[in-house]
């Protein structure tokens, strides 16, 4: 049997009697490096996750405002016209002391105006006429 004298010490016992062993330092080198690489890819995943959900949102949102505006801008396109022909209506001669042969007169302007769901007048006093047209079309 051989003895060792501190100098004279193998470096793979100087490890060992360290601590842990080159193949568990190895071993746990290498699990480090795993997490850490995983660590990193799900940090980028996360941040083109991110960037990406704020393009898709953005563009979402602007659709959205553009089919809105859209909208807005062809319904006051059909209003004009309904409100210019109630205007030649009024000066053509609505007949405002005839309870009835006003309704006839706001109800020949709906149906004339298929868009249209309701047409009224009133006065100061309270008086009101008024033509509506159903779900069904009636």
């Amino acid at each position: 049997m051989s003895s060792f004298t501190p100098d004279t010490i193998p470096p793979e016992a100087a490890l060992r009697a360290r601590g842990l062993s080159f193949r568990a330092q190895l071993m746990l080198g290498v699990c480090g490096l795993v997490l850490l690489s995983g660590a990193a890819i799900t940090w980028l995943a996360h941040l083109s996750a991110r960037r990406s959900t704020d393009i898709l949102t953005d563009a979402l949102f602007r659709e959205a405002s553009a089919h809105a505006v859209s909208e807005t801008r062809a319904f006051t396109e059909r209003a004009t016209p309904v409100v210019e022909a109630l205007c030649r209506l009024a000066n053509d001669g609505l007949v405002l002391d005839d309870p009835d042969r006003l309704a006839r007169q706001l109800l020949a302007f709906l149906q004339s105006n298929p868009g249209l769901s309701w047409v009224s007048y009133s006065d100061e006093a309270g008086t009101f006429t008024g033509a509506y047209r159903t779900a069904d079309g009636q």
